[in-house]
C-alpha cells in the first residue's frame, strides 16, 4: 500500500487510487502503478488523476520507468506500455470518452515447476473464483490445490506435490474467465 503524511509522519493516510504496485517520481509528479491502471498526481499525493490512456483496460502496472522521452509501464501480462513524458505529466490531462471497465481478465504465470515445486503467480483484476488442481493424463482429478474466492490483488501459490507419483500430469488454472493448463513431469 501507498500512504501519504502531510505532518511529516505525524499521521499517515491511505491517499492512493489502488493497490500500489510501482511509483516513479518525474520533476515534483508522483506517478503511480496500480492494480487499475496509472495515475499521477502533482500535489504530494493529495489527488490522483488517471492517467493511462492506451493502456488496456484494468492492467496491473507492476513497474515503472523513464528516459529522456518516454515512461514505459511493465502490465501483468500484456507486455510494455509507452507514453510520452508530456502526455502522462501535463496538467490538462483530459480522460478520453470511453469508460474503463473494470471486469478484465486475470493474469496466470507458472514461475516454475522444479523438484516438485510448483509456484503460480495469480493477478485478479476484481475478486475471482480461483481454481488449480493435478489431473492425470486421462483427465481424472488427482489433487485440488484450491477452489475459493480471492479478493482483486497479486497472489503467490507454491506447492510441494511430493504426494503424488512419478508421472506426467496437467496441472490446470483458472481464475475468473482466465484458463491456463501445463503438462508437467514429476520424477523421483
Amino acid at each position: 500500500h501507498l500512504n501519504v503524511s502531510y505532518d511529516n509522519g505525524a499521521n499517515w493516510n491511505d491517499g492512493r487510487p489502488g493497490s500500489a504496485y510501482s511509483l516513479l517520481v518525474y520533476n515534483s509528479i508522483a506517478i503511480l502503478g496500480t492494480g487499475n491502471g496509472i495515475y499521477r498526481s502533482d500535489d504530494k499525493g493529495k489527488t490522483w488523476v488517471d492517467a493511462d490512456t492506451g493502456l488496456v483496460d484494468c492492467q496491473f502496472v507492476l513497474a515503472l520507468a523513464k528516459n529522456d522521452s518516454y515512461i514505459f509501464a511493465g502490465t501483468s501480462y500484456e507486455g510494455v506500455w509507452r507514453r510520452t513524458i508530456s502526455d502522462v505529466t501535463k496538467n490538462d490531462y483530459q480522460r478520453p470518452p470511453e469508460k474503463k471497465t473494470l471486469r478484465s481478465k486475470a493474469g496466470i504465470s507458472i514461475k516454475s515447476i522444479n523438484n516438485y515445486i510448483v509456484t503460480v503467480t495469480v493477478f485478479l483484476p476484481v475478486t475471482e473464483k480461483v481454481s488449480m488442481s493435478i489431473y492425470d493424463l486421462s483427465g481424472r482429478e488427482k489433487l485440488t490445490l484450491i477452489n475459493k474466492r480471492l479478493p482483486a490483488g497479486k497472489y503467490d501459490f507454491k506447492w510441494d506435490l511430493h504426494i503424488i507419483s512419478s508421472g506426467c500430469y496437467i496441472l490446470k488454472i483458472q481464475a475468473g474467465i482466465a484458463i491456463q493448463s501445463k503438462i508437467i513431469s514429476l520424477f523421483r
